[in-house]
């Protein structure tokens, strides 16, 4: 199957019944709040898995760029996964699971600060995209209004931290869709909370030790 950007694979609340492999490109999983704003909830990349079998969609999902996905069938997937549990009832697990984690990252992001939140998606990203260089270059297929409806920030925030990282040496954005990953320590020390200060230190104690 093939999606344009923007195309809609599913509505929420819609019956839905299927299993997909992300091959090229990627879809997103949004679902509105009360007060009518979208929340992306996560994104499916090349080589993950969106699955779900007889029930309502919890999500929106749409195409976040050209896409490509392979449908599969019931007994192909029940035999890729080879633990003799049915794939309905595997399936509602992944989903009470998917759920769960949804629900625990978005308070989690709560308490995030704004560098906090971009550090910690450039780290998810380099763990989920694939890459030539060791996860040190990040094709994102997904825009920078994306990024900030997953992370509950506006768009101009997150460009606001991309050059934060970028002026300090973190990071390094060849072009919008590609971002160089240059300090990872500094990165993943932004993440858990560290100042730049201190993260600054531990930059330099790692050139001194070098040294």
């Amino acid at each position: 199957m093939t999606l344009s950007k923007g195309q809609t694979l599913a509505v929420e609340g819609m019956p839905v019944d299927y299993a997909y492999a992300v091959v090229r490109g990627g879809v997103k999983m949004q679902t509105s709040l009360a007060d009518g704003r979208m929340v992306i909830v996560d994104f499916r990349l090349p080589g993950e898995f969106l699955i779900l079998t007889e029930g309502l969609s919890p999500w929106t999902i749409e195409a976040i760029d050209e896409s490509s996905l392979c449908h599969i069938r019931e007994p192909t997937l029940t035999a890729v996964l080879r633990d003799g549990i049915p794939l309905n009832a595997r399936a509602s697990d992944a989903l009470t699971s998917e759920l769960r984690s949804a629900s625990a990252r978005i308070a989690r992001l709560a308490l995030m600060t704004p560098v906090e939140k971009v550090s910690s998606f450039l780290l998810d990203m380099r763990a989920r995209l694939a890459s030539p260089d060791q996860g040190r270059t990040l094709d994102l297929p997904m825009r920078r209004e994306e990024i900030g409806q997953h992370l509950g920030l506006t768009p101009e925030t997150v460009s606001r931290m991309l050059t934060r990282l970028t002026g300090d040496g973190t990071i390094a954005i060849p072009r919008p869709s590609r971002i160089r990953l240059l300090d990872l320590a500094r990165l993943r020390c932004l993440a858990e909370g560290g100042s730049p200060r201190r993260c600054a230190a531990t930059r330099a104690a790692r050139g001194a030790g070098a040294a």
